[in-house]
Parts: structure tokens; sequence; C-alpha cells
């Protein structure tokens, strides 16, 4: 028993006596202890093993790692930690809190970065990212992963950079090619028209201006798929405008194919171009009809549907072929036709695709070429806006934050937004807005320059403003042009602002 508590687990004894007696029973015990104390040295070697990985593990990945206890103390982090929040390291090893490391860090969380995957991203003025992902435990602590992710965005960028020089070298072709067509046969058509007979004469005018119409067309396209073009928006209500289409899908569509329109009960209203929304569900229709019609069935089915929710869908589903994965990966592409012919402009769902996108919207297709599920489903869908007539018609004030370190842009705005029944709170600064947004009971709307004071943004005090009233309305402005980052949310107004443009937010 000495020899086993010292540490000597080989220790034998002679062969047991055969009687029960006390001796009997020590040799059995003895037996029971060196079984377990040699257990109990393989589990030790074990976990001395599954510790030292776990320490190479830790300490050598190339990534920031940090395990936070329930009340959210660091409690064990690596070398590379601190190196990716550009900190320096710290000697005393004292813990900190992982909110409070970030905050003295010069990474910010991306404006409108929401997460994907359980991945945040973070970037510094320097244009260095990070991405930080968060796992829990069990004990109600967590681990944050802290991965450098710089060179891979900058790929990210060239590659980006390279395929839309690719495109733009595609459409400039195309659309050189049409539009040299066009000019030709404008001036085929003039030279005869300097030698028509008076009774010629129409006809060469009729070319002529169908011509100059194919050009519009192709223009109004380019800009819809560019997302440049001049829209209009309003509150609409889909559900109306689509019943109010049903005769005019009807002519576009081939007689062979049934129609059939579902609208929702509930209000369908939402921020769009009411005119340009009618262009693309008929191309939609026009598009579902040419599949089916491509299956050679002599019967179909195209059903126009809108639903209401959070967001306002429209969708325009078919039974006709269907597209195949190529198909799908280039249907909004410009210039692309799946037509035989290669008849069209191949602008029909890249013009729908950018006019959802400008509108802050998106577009989504589903497709499957054989089946009972064969056909195609497109979905429109665009965020709710909700208008009440009766509230806006009643000449109540409201409450309006405006804030601008600019006095005569701040002066400007307030004298417009009051002109339009607003009770109206100027801040000049940052830290006035954020008092204020404390201090008020509701808020109807914010009007904040993008750029403020000691660097302070716009973005902060909209983000702030969400949280404390949901429903209020929000604008950014700047003379610097709208970022490419602007949430579907928040509207963006140049400066200086209009009234009519205040009018419309």
């Amino acid at each position: 028993m000495r020899r086993l508590a010292s540490g000597n687990l080989r220790v034998d004894l002679p062969a047991p006596p055969t009687a029960r007696d006390e001796i009997g029973q020590l040799f059995t015990s003895f037996g029971v202890f060196r079984d377990n104390a040699r257990k109990l040295d393989r589990r030790t070697a074990q976990m001395r093993h599954q510790n030292a990985l776990f320490s190479r593990v830790f300490q050598n990945i190339k990534d920031g790692v940090a395990v936070e206890a329930a009340d959210g103390r660091i409690i064990a982090e690596n070398d590379n930690l601190r190196r990716l929040l550009r900190l320096p390291p710290d000697p005393d090893g004292t813990s900190d809190h992982m909110s409070a490391l970030i905050a003295v860090s010069p990474f910010c969380r991306n404006a409108g970065g929401d997460e994907r995957g359980g991945f945040e991203e973070y970037s510094d003025p320097d244009g260095n990212v990070i991405e930080i992902h968060l796992s829990p435990l069990p004990d109600g602590g967590q681990v944050w992963l802290i991965s450098e992710t710089t060179e891979r965005k900058r790929m990210e960028a060239r590659l980006e950079a390279i395929r839309r020089v690719e495109a733009l070298g595609k459409v400039s072709g195309e659309v050189a090619h049409d539009f040299g067509n066009i000019l030709s046969s404008i001036s085929g058509n003039l030279h005869l028209l300097e030698h028509a007979e008076p009774e010629q004469r129409r006809d060469l005018h009729e070319r002529l201006g169908a011509a100059l119409d194919l050009g519009a067309s192709l223009t109004e396209r380019l800009l819809a798929f560019a997302r440049k073009q001049h829209l209009a928006p309003q509150v609409t209500d889909v559900s109306e405008l689509v019943s109010g289409m049903a005769d005019l899908l009807e002519i576009a569509i081939p007689k062979h194919v049934s129609l059939q329109v579902e609208v929702s009960k509930a209000p369908a209203t939402c921020l769009v171009d009411p005119g340009q929304l009618e262009s693309a569900i008929l191309n939609l229709c026009i598009n579902a009809g040419q599949a089916i019609s491509a299956t050679g069935s002599d019967t179909g089915r195209i059903v126009v549907s809108v639903t209401a929710g959070e967001r306002v869908e429209v969708a325009v589903s078919d039974d006709g072929c269907g597209m195949s994965e190529e198909v799908l990966r280039h249907a909004t592409d410009p210039f692309f036709t799946r037509k035989p012919d290669g008849g069209g402009t191949g602008l029909g769902l890249s013009m729908v695709d950018g006019f959802a996108h400008q509108s802050g919207g998106r577009l989504d297709i589903q497709t499957s070429t054989q089946g009972p599920m064969r056909g195609t489903i497109v979905t429109l869908s665009f965020p709710h806006q909700v208008y009440n007539s009766e509230e806006n018609s009643s000449g109540g004030p409201w409450m309006a934050l405006v804030i601008d370190d600019d006095p005569v842009s701040l002066e400007r705005s307030c004298r417009l937004l009051q002109e339009l029944g607003a009770q109206t709170l100027r801040c000049a600064t940052y830290a006035e807005a954020v008092k204020a947004l404390e201090g008020l009971d509701h808020l109807d709307a914010i009007l904040t320059d993008l750029w403020l004071d000691d660097g302070f943004s716009g973005r902060d005090l909209i983000r702030r403003a969400q949280e404390c009233f949901p429903e209020c309305r929000c604008a950014l402005m700047s003379t610097r042009g709208a970022p490419t980052d602007l949430p579907r949310d928040v509207v963006f107004v140049e400066k200086p602002v209009s009234k009519e443009t205040l009018r419309e937010i």
C-alpha cells in the first residue's frame, strides 16, 4: 500500500490467500485500489495530452480567440487576439470585456452589414477588414473568433472589377451593334426620303418613327439595367394595380394560356413607381407566355399573385419549360436571350432586376425543368409602406428632428419642414442630437447630415432613432452623393434639400 501510495502502480502481490479473513479482505481491497489508481493515471495522462493539444491550437491558430465567462469577462485569450484588433499586448494579463476591446480598437462595424451566417464584419480607416464570429457556451459564456479578411476582400473587389469590365465590354459591343442598326435604318430612310414620291413619304416617316422608338426603348432598358433611370416613386396599392392590369395582361399573353390573378385582402402598399412596376409585371408575363409556348403544349397557365406582410411580394408563376442551372445563372445578365433566333434585346429580366433594386426591393427566381413542379416563379418584393391618409390630412403637428452642422442648411431644412406642418427640433452637433433623442417622447421623422462634427456620422443617429422610435422615417442628406451601402429603410436627400423632396419623405 505504501508503494502504491508513492506512485508505483506496478507493484504486485503474491497469490491472494483463500481465507476470507481480514488478510483476504486486505488483498481484495489492494487490488481495487490499484485498479482505480491505474485508471486515474490513464485519465490524467489523457487530460494532459488534450490540454497540451488545446494549448498548441489555442496559441498557434492564426485567428484571434477569446473565451468569455457568463458575466462577460475574458477568462482566456491567445496572442493573436490583440494583434488582429491592432491593440498593444497586455503585459499584466488583466481580464477585460470584448466589447471594451473592440471599442478602443480602430475597428467599427460596417454600416448596414447584417450578420451573414453568424459573422459580423468590421473595418478600420486604413481599409483593414476583420470578421467576428460568436459561439455560445453551455454555461452562458461565449467564444469569440476573429479572422483577418482584408486580403480576401481586396481579391473579391478585384474580381468584381474584372467582372464589371467584362460586362461593360459586352454591353458596349451589343449596344453599339443595336444602335448601329438603328442609325443605318434612319440614314437609309432619310436618303430615300430625299427622292421619294409624296405617297411614299408617309411610309418612310413611319419607318423613321419606328427606328426612333426602338432607340428610345433600348435607352430606357439600359438605364433600368444600370439602375439609373428616373423613377417617380409613390405609395402604391399593388393589389389594386395588378387587378387593373388584368385586361392588358390577357391581351399580352398567348390565347391558349389562361391567366389567374390573386390579390391580397390585406393592404399591399409600397413605395414604387407604378408605371415602371406595371412595365415589369407585363414583361414577366410576356416571358412566362413564351416559356409556355416553348413546351409545344396547347394549354398553360400563368398566375399573378400579390401577398402582403412585412414585405409586399408580386409573384408571376408559369408551368412552362423552366430554366436550366446555366440559364438561371445568366438570367438577369444584359443581352442574354434564350430565343433560338437570337431575337429580342435580352434586357427584359435585367431591366426588371435593375428596377427592383433601384426601388429598394429584390428579384428572386425559382425554377424547375422537369417533374410536377416544372415551371418558373419570379417574385418581386418591396418593403411594406404604411400610408394613413387620415393621419396625413388631419393637419396636426408632427415631430421632426433635424441635425446639421451647417447653420444655413439647418435653417433652410427646418423652415421647409415647418411649412409642411412639422414641429421641428434643430441640433447643430452630434452630442445635442443624442441628448434630444433621449428627451423625446415620440418622433415622426429624422433628417440628418451624413458627416457631422468630430468625425461622427449621421448613420449612428439614425440607428439610435430607429431603436427608440421604430416607426420613425429616416433621411440622410449630403452634398457628396448617396453611400453605396445605404440601408433600404433610409432615404437619401441631396443638399440643398427641396420642399418637394421633404414632402415625399
